[in-house]
């Protein structure tokens, strides 16, 4: 299965299922599983290390942000 990015970004994913991220060489592996009708289809992002530790510290506030706003 492939997924076809259409028209101007920014593009619409499917929501994320489970992530991981890995070490890989000398970069970071981000792998989102997103799911597709009834399939887990992995979608491989990789970044330098740079890029990996700027969206850790985003995901940080985002997530400290998204908990704070349900209270």
């Amino acid at each position: 299965m492939r997924i076809k990015l259409e028209g101007a970004p920014p593009f619409e994913l499917p929501m994320i299922h489970n992530s991981t991220a890995s070490l890989k060489g000398e970069n970071v592996e981000m792998v989102l599983n997103v799911l597709a009708g009834n399939k887990l289809l992995p979608i491989h992002v990789p970044m330098n290390f740079e890029t990996a530790e700027a969206l850790a510290l985003q995901l940080g506030t985002a997530v400290f942000r998204a908990k704070t706003s349900q209270r």
